[in-house]
């Protein structure tokens, strides 16, 4: 889901979707809050969430392609590497992860196609589940939680740009805070928050891909 904090993070890079071409979404993405980028754009996005997504990445100056197992799409596996797919590569200018990766187990496969499928000086942009996340169920959501450490190092490891990273505290929030290894520990706190939410916080991610090489898996130690 295209939650209101990725709308704000989107249009403070939107300059990055000025230049842009193509944008490929990992997930058959919808609006988690359509009136919110109803009033917040000045728009009135209609038809259905397929629709309404190509619709906004349009406002943005972009054309839209979708890799998701559903028919009509890109249709692959993420849990399996792509390398086999040499069509694939350097397909799109944009590649966005808003809250996909947290459900394919295999993440060196998925990260490994989003590298492989941005463009040299393109631009990766994510959306990852940090903190909370106790639906599913009462399970939790998805296999995965990520910590910025996970960010910091997959950027090292393939030299990527780290051009931003944003904490959002929770999905039904649009506020964004600058993420700084000083802050963190106790921004995760609900006891931080200006109101209370749900504990369902997230790091908002952009990336650029400075080089073709091939993608490095992160080591810790």
């Amino acid at each position: 889901m295209i939650t209101t904090s990725a709308i704000e993070f989107m249009l403070a890079h939107s300059s990055v979707f000025s230049y842009s071409n193509i944008v490929l979404d990992f997930g058959d993405q919808g609006m988690f809050n359509k009136e919110y980028v109803d009033r917040r754009l000045n728009i009135a996005l209609s038809g259905n969430r397929f629709d309404q997504v190509t619709h906004l990445y349009k406002l943005f100056g972009c054309e839209r392609i979708v890799c998701d197992l559903k028919k009509g799409f890109i249709n692959l596996d993420l849990n399996y590497s792509i390398k086999g797919y040499k069509d694939l590569y350097s397909i799109a200018d944009i590649t966005t992860n808003h809250g996909t990766s947290e459900h394919v187990f295999n993440q060196v496969t998925f990260f490994e196609a989003m590298h492989l499928m941005t463009k040299e000086n393109g631009h990766m942009l994510h959306v990852l589940n940090c903190q909370g996340w106790a639906d599913g169920g009462g399970y939790g959501h998805g296999f995965y939680l990520y910590q910025p450490k996970f960010v910091k190092l997959l950027a090292e490891a393939n030299e990527y740009e780290l051009i931003d990273i944003q904490y959002n505290p929770s999905s039904v929030s649009a506020d964004l805070k600058k993420f700084t290894p000083q802050d963190y520990p106790k921004d995760v706190l609900p006891s931080s928050w200006p109101v209370k939410y749900p504990h369902f916080s997230s790091l908002l991610v952009l990336l650029k891909k400075v080089n073709s090489a091939d993608f490095v898996i992160p080591t810790e130690y």
